[in-house]
Parts: structure tokens; sequence; C-alpha cells
């Protein structure tokens, strides 16, 4: 594994050229750029509160981070699960012509994923700096490595997606399908208690779910100023050993006949 990480690391100024090309394509001719990172979630968040706030008795202000942090996590969880299934389709031809660790090409994809949820969170964090400076406190330096932790579920995540994707080509539209369900089902925008309090026994769906954790890294810091959850702390490192383990497989089980598929 040591030896696989160090070739991932010879090539890192191809990487970094790819993924410079990715943002500059993703925001090419737009007035905006970049900003959008930012502009869009927020957009939906104000949109969402405005809406929901009043359902559920809460300030706009206090709202709109809510959801905020919520769509900005729930933006990096889905491109790296759905758009981590056309990796080695877009890569093809590096994969045909260059010998390089297949998980090059999802950490590709995982750093421009990473670097748009960076962007939005400097947002989310200036609005909290503003609307609630209360918050801010000793607790958001567990921000930093909150946001490696949920970089480093997310790169095996996209590579189980691409290598899943590989073998059978539906997987892509599965995952779609199955991810739409799992954003109704997790407190993205929705509060915890929603689910908690339901009469139907629905708090598993709290307590067992890997997107609430990993939310909680954040939320717990930033709207509340307190620290996150040990058991959050811990589900999420569990969570992030599985998919690791999991893609560790598929790399040494698929990588040597990626090639025969493209």
């Amino acid at each position: 594994m040591v030896d696989y990480i160090r070739q991932i690391y010879k090539a890192r100024h191809l990487l970094y050229h790819l993924s410079l090309y990715d943002l500059n394509q993703k925001y090419r001719r737009s007035f905006l750029g970049i900003l959008w990172a930012i502009l869009q979630p927020l957009g939906m968040a104000l949109l969402l509160a405005l809406v929901l706030g009043s359902v559920f008795e809460m300030e706009v202000s206090e709202y709109v981070p809510y959801i905020f942090s919520g769509l900005i996590f729930w933006e990096f969880v889905s491109s790296s699960a759905v758009g981590g299934c056309q990796v080695f389709r877009f890569s093809q031809y590096y994969i045909r012509q260059c010998t390089l660790p297949s998980m090059i090409y999802t950490l590709r994809h995982s750093l421009g994923g990473m670097i748009n949820f960076v962007l939005a969170l400097l947002g989310l964090i200036l609005w909290v700096l503003v609307a609630m400076p209360q918050n801010f406190g000793i607790t958001w330096l567990t921000l930093l490595p909150a946001t490696v932790l949920l970089f480093l579920c997310l790169w095996p995540m996209a590579t189980i997606s691409a290598y899943i994707a590989t073998w059978f080509y539906d997987f892509s539209q599965l995952v779609g399908l199955a991810l739409q369900a799992l954003f109704f089902v997790s407190p993205v925008f929705l509060k915890p208690q929603v689910f908690l309090e339901s009469k139907y026994g629905l708090g598993f769906l709290v307590h067992y779910n890997p997107v609430f954790h990993g939310l909680e890294l954040f939320r717990a810091p930033l709207l509340h100023g307190s620290w996150p959850a040990p058991e959050s702390v811990l589900f999420s490192l569990a969570t992030c050993m599985a998919l690791w383990a999991i893609a560790s497989v598929m790399v040494w089980r698929g990588e040597r006949t990626l090639i025969f598929h493209y």
C-alpha cells in the first residue's frame, strides 16, 4: 500500500494539471466562475429556509446555515458516488497509454470536489461569523481534520463507484436512485428530531446514518459552538476504514484488467 501511494505521489504533477484542467473546464466562460460553488447551494438554502422555516418554526437566519451545511456536504458525497462512476470512462485515453495507479484518476475527481466543498465551506463560515458570532471558538479547530476525514472517505467511495460501474454499466443509474432516497431519509435539510420523534420509529435513520454523523463533524462546531460528539467521530472513522478496505480489494482485483474494459 505504501508503494502504491508512492507511485501516486510520483505522478503528482500530472495530477495537479488534470485537476486544474477539470476546474477550468467546469467554470469555463462563466462570469462568476468558481464563486458558483458558494452561490448555488446558498441560493437553494435560502429558498428552502423561506419555505420550510415556517413549517418548523425556525428563524431563517438560523435555518439557512443548517440547510447550507447539509447541501454542500451532500453535493460532495453525491458527486463522489455518482460522478465516480464515469471517472475511468473519461480517463480511458490515459489508461490506454500510461501505466499509472488507477486511484490517481479517482483522486483527480475527488480533488475537484474537495476544492468546491472547501470554497462553499468558507462561505458557510462567513455566514456564521456574521449571523451567529457567538459560535466562534476553539471548537472550530476541528473543521480541518473533519474536512480531511471527509475527503479520505469520499476518495475510496469514488474508487468503488468507478470499479463497479466498469463491471456493471447500469450502476450509475442505480446509485443515483439510491442517493435520491438517502437524501430524503437523512437530516440534510430536515432536523434530526423529525426522525427521532417519529411515531414510526425512524430514529435508526439518524443513529446509524453515516451522513448524519459526517454532518455533525461540521454542524456541531459551526452551528452550536460545541465539540463533535465522540460517537459521530468514531462512526465516521469506522466508515472511512470500511470504505478503504472495500476500495483496496477492488483495486487489488481489478486494476490489472482495467485496460481490457476500455
